[in-house]
């Protein structure tokens, strides 16, 4: 009985739980002006002017690493991208080309410092 009314606060106070997770600003799939992948398993996106987010990927995405790269990001909800589960990820290597799923694990938003501090051939 007395568990009942511990798990209601609990459940009030979602701030407290939620304490040590990232939080990241929504943003439009129209507002994406450039990506980069340095290593296939991680993909920077900027967002904006200057903006940029970190896309993880559960494994590699081989197509990400070919000559020509195209990527193809899908919104599920058609709404803006508020968490990585919002997104369809797939890489192609043309235009036009069969696109291979790339499953996104985290997207978090970087600070500004990280931002400055991503290496030239990593940053959109």
């Amino acid at each position: 009985m007395t568990l009942k009314p511990l798990f209601l606060v609990f459940l009030l106070m979602p701030g407290v739980a939620l304490a040590d997770e990232p939080r990241m600003r929504c943003f439009s799939m129209s507002q994406m002006n450039g990506w980069r992948s340095p290593d296939g398993k991680t993909v920077y996106l900027r967002i904006g002017a200057n903006d940029f987010y970190r896309l993880e990927l559960a494994r590699a995405c081989t197509t990400l690493k070919s000559v020509s790269p195209q990527l193809v990001l899908h919104n599920r909800q058609g709404g803006p991208v508020c968490s990585v589960l919002d997104l369809d990820v797939r890489a192609s290597e043309s235009p036009g080309g069969i696109p291979e799923p790339c499953f996104p694990k985290t997207m978090r938003e970087l600070s500004p410092a990280e931002a400055v501090a991503l290496p030239r051939d990593a940053k959109p």
